[in-house]
């Protein structure tokens, strides 16, 4: 298994530098994957893995934030954190722009729109200030002051 994603992360890394679109210094921190799957996250990193597999496949994240939250700097402005609790990955989040390269499975990209991801995902099962929430399915959206989407939040159904 771990092969398999350390394979996957090192084509991953080769195709970036041939199109020259990585920075080397941050090469070692971009995960293969970029497809978002609610309530399960990334392939590198998602729901229920332990901080130990999360690490070992991305090395040491840029930040911890308070214990618990890990962040790696992505490149265009992209932000890869997640949450641990009891030594397990307990929520994913992403956060980037028109430039990043990350889409929910369902099509959702950032700098989307409020009406396109309720096009996609139905209403939202709760809407705060600016954020859909989708609890059943596992993830929600943020919006930015104009309104478009600047964050994924994956998390396990229903434990909201």
């Amino acid at each position: 298994m771990y092969r398999n994603r350390v394979l996957a992360l090192m084509w991953f890394v080769l195709v970036w530098f041939v199109l020259g679109m990585v920075n080397p210094a941050v090469a070692a921190t971009v995960p293969a994957d970029t497809v978002v799957k609610a309530g399960i996250g990334l392939a590198s990193v998602h729901i229920g893995e332990s901080y130990d597999d999360v690490t070992h496949l991305l090395g040491p994240p840029n930040e911890n934030l308070y214990g618990f939250v890990f962040v790696y700097q992505l490149p265009n402005k992209t932000e890869l954190n997640f949450r641990i609790t009891d030594n397990k990955v307990v929520a994913v989040n992403i956060k980037g722009n028109a430039r990043s390269v990350y889409t929910t499975e369902r099509g959702v990209r950032f700098g989307m729109t409020r009406k396109q991801v309720e096009g996609i995902y139905g209403p939202p099962e709760a809407q705060a200030v600016n954020t859909f929430f989708y609890y059943s399915q596992g993830i929600s959206f943020l919006f930015n002051d104009a309104n478009e989407v600047y964050e994924f939040n994956v998390f396990r159904p229903n434990s909201h």
